[in-house]
């Protein structure tokens, strides 16, 4: 019975090495599995950016050539093109030609209402800008009238400035409504 049982014990002693020199050449196995496995992934890894690099450089390439071909296309065209003569769209100075249109107006028969808008409008410059020409020209003499609160100026006459210079030195001290109340009577807007 003892040699028996040492005969099992030696046998299971044996078998137990046994399983373990297999697992441990499966572990060997796997981890050669693994190492062969990263080494691939490494190598794809490398002829990825290999690739990369290649597709990089073509388009380098390819954009150089096409900034080539442009410049020369740039300096054939300029080449080409000569010019004759220089000037300005729209060269005319329309603070001039509504300084002189207005400078006009106050000395023949003049409008009697001009609408500071359309006058904007027509000369492509700001209301303002309207403004400012014609009070530098009324401050200068050449044309005699008043601003309304609307936005129009009204062109007086010599005659309708005296009559109502005239109001006010006769009565003296006058509120703003007793001007414009005679300013109404006085101005004929006909």
């Amino acid at each position: 019975r003892s040699s028996d049982l040492s005969n099992r014990k030696a046998a299971k002693a044996k078998e137990k090495d046994e399983r373990r020199a297999a697992l441990e050449a499966a572990g060997d196995n796997r981890r050669a599995d693994e190492e062969i496995k990263e080494r691939e992934k490494e190598d794809r890894a490398r002829e990825e950016q290999a690739m990369k690099d290649k597709e990089e450089d073509a388009l380098s390439l390819l954009r150089d050539e096409k900034k080539k071909q442009d410049d020369a296309e740039y300096r054939n065209w300029v080449g080409e093109i000569a010019v004759e003569s220089k000037g300005e769209v729209g060269a005319s100075d329309p603070d001039k030609e509504l300084n002189s249109y207005l400078t006009a107006t106050g000395a023949d028969a003049p409008p009697k209402v001009l609408e500071l808008n359309t006058i904007a409008k027509n000369y492509s410059v700001a209301v303002e800008k309207v403004t400012e020409v014609i009070e530098k020209l009324v401050s200068s003499g050449t044309v005699n009238g008043i601003f309304d609160e609307r936005g129009k100026f009204f062109f007086l006459s010599e005659d309708e400035l005296s009559l109502v210079a005239r109001f006010i030195r006769q009565r003296g001290r006058v509120s703003v409504s007793e001007v414009a109340s005679e300013c109404n009577k006085v101005i004929q807007l006909d």
